[in-house]
């Protein structure tokens, strides 16, 4: 549950389907362009854990693209399809826009060393990076903004919450992993308490452990102990 402003005031919070996910697709995409900014790409080590860092990304967008197609796309199609013909044309966009990525990516790590055609094929693997990324983001506001205002408007929560459900049981264990690990350092401490207290009233008691473990593995110490006192005040 978010606090979604509405006609200058907070009115009753509404389930948002879209705000922690793309939190984290928001920082795995800003730590790729920062990190391919300032890295030697002529170092082999360097350029290797980068172009891995990126296949981890991409196939997070990918099942990112492919579960909000499945699951969200419909909906938005019923209640707005004018906005569900813009965002499928976004995807379209977003899906060539990544595969050139991938392509280029492809050729960096195919090349036997770092020649002069490699350097030409990195920089221009940046600029499409940075690219890609802006065009990313203005799409995720789109949903954020224009999208899930229709569905709040067509749809009870308790259908919204139903999808994301049936959405997150379709995604396989090793995805949901990638994500939870740039999705949990992009929350707020707000955030990080109600996935957790939510998961420990919802979860069996082995998958709350799993998770929380995760979440102690990815804070920083400080930033673990204040969400441990802020789920034990919940849970009182």
């Amino acid at each position: 549950m978010i606090l979604h402003p509405q006609g200058g005031s907070f009115m009753k919070p509404r389930f948002n389907m879209f705000t922690l996910i793309h939190k984290g697709l928001r920082h795995a995409l800003q730590q790729l362009v920062w990190s391919a900014g300032r890295l030697d790409p002529a170092d082999a080590a360097q350029r290797e854990e980068f172009l891995a860092r990126f296949r981890q990304a991409a196939a997070m967008l990918h099942r990112h693209a492919l579960d909000e197609d499945t699951h969200i796309q419909p909906l938005i199609d019923e209640c707005a399809p004018a906005v569900g013909s813009e965002l499928e044309f976004q995807h379209q966009r977003s899906d060539k826009l990544l595969a050139e990525l991938e392509r280029l990516a492809a050729a960096i790590a195919a090349s036997p060393g770092f020649t002069e055609e490699t350097r030409r094929t990195w920089l221009t693997f940046v600029d499409e990076l940075g690219r890609f990324t802006g065009d990313y983001f203005l799409h995720l506001y789109h949903e954020e903004c224009v999208a899930m205002p229709e569905l709040w408007k067509a749809f009870e929560d308790e259908v919204l919450i139903e999808t994301a459900v049936r959405l997150r049981n379709s995604v396989p264990p090793h995805i949901q992993d990638l994500f939870q690990r740039y999705m949990i350092p992009a929350l707020n401490i707000e955030e990080r308490t109600l996935m957790l207290a939510t998961l420990k009233k919802s979860a069996p008691a082995p998958v709350f452990e799993s998770v929380s473990g995760t979440f102690q593995e990815l804070l920083a110490p400080e930033e673990w102990k204040e969400l441990q006192t802020r789920l034990a005040a919940v849970a009182g």
